[in-house]
């Protein structure tokens, strides 16, 4: 399970849309093979910690009530192309490629090459 915290420039990103009357676009995630242990992610980060490992569109978005929005994130069968891979962390990007929301995935998700993952 991952519980995401919105960054800095994700926050600058909403409230620009609530003067501008405009909406955001999230798009797009990144997952790496970074494990944070005992800390948590930063709030003020424009980069994920680790080197992305696999990155992919979202496929539905749905608002579980006023303040949880799900986003869901597969990683298909063959992806990573080869090799056994464990997913630590999660980041969210706008359509303008910048990050919006990073989560710590606790605990890490193993995905193998003839498995899909679902985040």
């Amino acid at each position: 399970m991952s519980t995401m915290k919105v960054t800095a420039n994700g926050l600058l990103a909403i409230s620009n849309a609530n003067i501008g009357g405009f909406k955001i676009s999230i798009d797009t995630f990144r997952l790496t093979s970074y494990i944070y242990g005992n800390t948590d992610v930063d709030g003020h980060a424009t980069s994920l910690r680790g080197a992305t490992v696999y990155t992919g569109s979202i496929l539905s978005i749905e608002r579980l009530d006023n303040s949880s929005i799900r986003y869901e994130c597969t990683v298909p069968i063959d992806q990573p192309s080869s090799g056994n891979y464990t997913f630590g962390e999660i980041g969210l990007y706008l359509d303008t490629g910048e990050l919006f929301a990073l989560g710590k995935l606790d605990p890490p998700l193993v995905e193998e090459t003839n498995l899909s993952l679902t985040v």
